[in-house]
């Protein structure tokens, strides 16, 4: 299959805990040569494609690019928060998810309710509550996006866009003070929950995302992938900045692969 060379988006959606981003696709960019990664998360991973946020509307809809010249790569992304742009170049230089001065935006209930339909256990969620929700609320904020990722290319239609081998996003981000991070991914069948406290703040940290893993004789991989921060104990402040946002290959053996993603 030939690699494609028209300009093509990422759409990725924010909501709370709720998957309504898309994956429409992208260009055959390798990276060359597999080292360790320095950051926490998935060890040993080679990144695909790194995208940063160049530019947002009073919307809220932000372009993310990979910042080569020919064959662009974009993303939009929707944020419920706020932006830093250069006057002179006109440029984004700081995209911030939440904020510090609205209300709590989640009730106990609701935050109940999805995490149950996340998939986490009954324990795990009173443990989650107990960090997050304060008078029955909590505050958080969400970036989610839905793809779908063929490993096999005469499944890939004319609709899939062919990139070097990936099987897990990357959430490069900064935070100004404690926060509880929630990542989920779910398909039909499968879905996976975890969460922390990141205590971590004023440097880069990562959280990395595994794709659904294949059924036996499946080439196809599902996703919908959420990534979400919470303030500790409903606090007012629940910012985080957004550094980049990455494609990661973590398997050596498929260093020199490609797969085939779209829209889901």
């Amino acid at each position: 299959m030939a690699r494609k060379k028209a300009k093509t988006g990422l759409i990725v959606g924010l909501s709370i805990l709720g998957v309504i981003g898309v994956l429409a696709g992208a260009s055959a960019i390798i990276t060359k040569g597999f080292t360790k990664s320095l950051k926490d998360g998935i060890t040993g991973v080679e990144t695909v494609m790194k995208f940063k946020a160049v530019s947002m509307t009073e919307g809220g809809d932000v372009t993310f690019s990979n910042g080569a010249e020919e064959d662009e790569i974009t993303m939009a992304v929707h944020v419920e928060g706020s932006c830093v742009i250069n006057e002179e170049t006109e440029k984004l230089t700081k995209l911030t998810l939440g904020d510090n001065e609205s209300a709590s935006n989640i009730s106990k209930d609701d935050l109940e309710s999805s995490l149950i339909s996340a998939g986490m256990e009954s324990k795990d969620i009173l443990s989650f509550e107990s960090s997050t929700v304060a008078l029955g609320f909590a505050k958080g904020s969400a970036l989610s996006l839905s793809l779908n990722v063929e490993y096999d290319e005469d499944a890939a239609t004319s609709s899939y866009t062919e990139v070097a081998y990936f099987d897990a996003i990357r959430i490069n981000y900064v935070v100004p003070a404690e926060r509880i991070i929630l990542q989920t991914n779910a398909s039909e069948e499968k879905h996976s929950v975890s969460y922390h406290k990141q205590f971590i703040t004023g440097r880069t940290v990562s959280e990395d995302i595994k794709l659904t893993a294949l059924e036996k004789s499946f080439t196809l991989s599902e996703n919908n992938i959420s990534f979400s921060s919470f303030s500790v104990s409903n606090a007012k402040d629940n910012r985080v900045t957004i550094e980049s946002i990455e494609l990661l290959n973590t398997s050596k053996a498929n260093a020199n692969k490609y797969c085939w993603f779209v829209q889901a």
